[in-house]
Formats: structure tokens, C-alpha cells, sequence
């Protein structure tokens, strides 16, 4: 608990100071460097965290991320156009302090009442790297340590990909396994298709302020030894976010977007949700899992990023 003060100290000591970072002289903002050609600033995007809600009739999902930062550039002089690395691609190094996600579900176990359960997914100290091209880019991030109900994993992995350029139209994904370890406190098998998070975004840009988004997730995990859940989600909304051209002096600051916020209307399938009675009371597995196997469920996702330094170019 004190290194998650700690980092967070930090951050949100340190994110202030990145709205203007190192100028170089006769540098170029890196996205002017990567069109045109000449030696790139350091640029920084950076965010206190943020709060993401999904909510159905017998689902309350809430994920809270830490603050995060991020520094990129194109490191040397390059030249304009081109698909090679290290011709106009953004080199980008970040971090996040925290990724806590907290959901609660109840199953009704007779016409008198129901039984709520609740659960959660943690991991600390994620490091980010990611190179974008103007139509596409990927990622990949290591969370030092990560876990669940009674246990703990060391260096689970994750990976994501854009196609499209996020400042127009893009299609995002992102993939998170939590059963790919180097350590593991509790059961030690190697399993890519389970404990698996995906998330798939479509975007496209309307005016600079608003976008019109498709979001999806297919989640597979394992909560414990007691609890094991997999489900779909889709919501269609739309995404606001302030935006500005900045100073015209400052190309630094020449277009930001500050706290966006997202809200869509979906559904959502549980396609399984097994679970082994934690208290020594005998339920039937069908009086529990039943109404949850029901038809799509109306889902309502809400997200609020409360970035502070992030350009409309850029998808973290």
C-alpha cells in the first residue's frame, strides 16, 4: 500500500509540469517532424486516472486506473513520409500506477430475496511500450504485479493495435492476460484462453469536440477459487472531450483534448458464471447461475478520462 501512495505521489506531483515539456532548440512538434521532416521535441501526455462504469440490472462494474504518463518522440532528425520504423513513427515509453476493477453481482436465490456477490481485479506499476504511424500503431505493457481474490501474478502481459488514424476514424484493440505469468501464488498452469480480458473501439472523429463510438469487450476470468465469469458487452455512444487549438506560438500546445467522456447504451450475454458457495450453506448451481443466463441484459458504459496533456492524435 505505501509504493501505490508513493507512485501516486508522484504522478500526480509530476503531471502539472508536462503540459509544456523540453523544447530543444529549432525543434519540431513530433507530429510536424513525422509529416514533414526535421529533428522532434519530447512531447508528454499524461492523466490523473480515470472511471469506467458498466451497469446492467445484476451487474455493477467499476474500473479506476491510476494517473498515467507518457513520453514520446521520434528520437532523431527524420524524414517526412514512409511506413519503416524510425521514418515518422512515434517512439512512446508510459506508465501507470494502478488498475483496479470492482464488480458486484446478485443472483436471486428464491422469490424471497437474492445473494450478491462481489469481486475484484488489481495490478500495479504497468510499463507501456508503443509505436504509432499515422494509419496504424501497437502496443505492449507489463504489469509488475497483478491479482485477484487470495492471490497474486508477477509480469502479466498485454497487447493492442490501431488501424486508422484515431484523429479521423480508427478501429483500437486491446487484449489483457492475466494467465500469462512469470509467477504465480496460487495455481501455477499456463492458460492464454482463460483470465482474459479483450476490448475493441471503433471511432470516428464528427467535429473536434465529439465521437461517434462502438465499444466491445469479451472478459473471461477467474475470480479465486470460487468464481469464474465470461460475458460479452457492446454499447453504442458517443464520446465528448475538450479540445482547442492552444497557442499558436506554443506548437507543443497547438491542439489538445482534455478529459473525455464517454456514454453508450448496449448489452450484455453472460455466457458462464460458475461459482462454489464460499459459505458452508448448499445452493442449487441452477438457482444461482439461471437468471443470470438470461437474454441480453440493457447495459449503460460510462467512462471519464481525466487526462490533462494528450493531443487528438493520440490513443493513450
Amino acid at each position: 500500500m505505501r509504493i501505490v501512495i508513493a507512485i501516486v505521489v508522484v504522478a500526480v506531483t509530476a503531471l502539472p509540469g508536462i503540459s509544456t515539456p523540453g523544447h530543444a532548440e529549432n525543434c519540431k512538434d513530433p507530429e510536424e517532424a513525422r509529416r514533414e521532416g526535421g529533428v522532434p521535441c519530447m512531447d508528454a501526455s499524461g492523466s490523473f486516472g480515470s472511471l469506467e462504469n458498466l451497469i446492467t440490472g445484476d451487474l455493477i462494474d467499476v474500473r479506476v486506473r491510476g494517473p498515467r504518463l507518457a513520453l514520446y518522440s521520434n528520437g532523431d532528425r527524420v524524414r517526412p513520409g514512409g511506413a519503416d520504423p524510425g521514418d515518422g513513427g512515434l517512439v512512446t515509453w508510459g506508465a501507470e500506477a494502478f488498475d483496479l476493477e470492482f464488480f458486484a453481482t446478485q443472483f436471486f436465490i428464491d422469490k424471497y430475496g437474492y445473494r450478491s456477490h462481489q469481486d475484484q481485479l488489481w495490478s500495479i506499476g504497468s510499463l507501456r511500450r508503443q509505436i504509432d504511424h499515422q494509419a496504424w500503431g501497437w502496443y505492449a505493457t507489463l504489469a509488475a504485479v497483478s491479482g485477484g481474490e487470495g492471490s497474486y501474478r508477477i509480469l502479466t502481459p498485454a497487447v493492442g493495435a490501431r488501424l486508422g488514424r484515431f484523429d479521423r476514424a480508427a478501429l483500437l484493440g486491446d487484449a489483457r492476460f492475466r494467465g500469462v505469468r512469470a509467477f504465480d501464488s496460487g495455481d501455477w498452469s499456463l492458460a492464454v484462453a482463460r483470465d482474459v480480458d479483450v476490448r475493441l473501439r471503433a471511432t470516428v472523429v464528427a467535429t473536434p469536440w465529439l465521437r461517434l463510438e462502438a465499444r466491445g469487450r469479451f472478459r473471461d476470468a477467474n475470480l479465486g477459487a470460487h468464481h469464474h465469469v465470461r460475458d460479452l458487452f457492446g454499447a453504442l455512444g458517443v464520446e465528448l472531450a475538450v479540445t482547442g487549438l492552444g497557442r499558436p506560438s506554443s506548437p507543443m500546445e497547438r491542439q489538445f483534448r482534455m478529459t473525455p467522456l464517454f456514454i453508450g447504451l448496449g448489452a450484455r450475454r453472460v455466457i458462464a458464471d460458475d461459482q462454489r458457495d464460499r459459505e458452508p450453506v448448499a445452493f442449487i448451481a441452477r438457482e444461482i447461475s439461471e437468471p443470470a443466463r438470461g437474454p441480453w441484459q440493457l447495459l449503460l458504459w460510462a467512462e471519464l478520462d481525466f487526462a490533462v496533456a494528450s493531443k487528438r492524435s493520440l490513443w493513450w
